[in-house]
């Protein structure tokens, strides 16, 4: 109540989306970090955050830390079908720069 602050809550699926887009961005952050990122949206959706303002996002948490957490999200097997669904391709580096240079021409 000093500072004025404010506490918003977050699911697990909202969490997911939020790594999800932070890792589309070359971001690496586990859910518990990406919690932050979803609480913003929120906040912002809702109008406490207003368009223009500044905000500050502390992100600690390195993606390999919940591996299984992407995994589950990319496959669907926990939270339905996926935005972004994995993509398999041949072992080789050539094969990862042509999909990464794919990913890239339709941002």
């Amino acid at each position: 109540r000093f500072t004025n602050g404010v506490v918003e809550e977050v699911t697990d699926l909202e969490i997911m989306r939020a790594k999800s887009r932070l890792g589309k961005e070359g971001i690496g952050a586990e859910p518990a970090t990406a919690a932050t990122l979803a609480g913003i949206w929120k906040l912002r959706e809702c109008g406490i955050i207003k368009g223009g303002e500044s905000v500050v996002a502390v992100l600690t948490g390195h993606a390999l830390k919940d591996p299984a957490a992407t995994v589950e999200y990319h496959t669907g097997s926990r939270w339905g079908v996926p935005p972004y669904p994995p993509v398999t391709i041949a072992p080789s580096m050539d094969e990862v720069a042509r999909v990464v240079e794919t990913v890239l021409k339709s941002k």
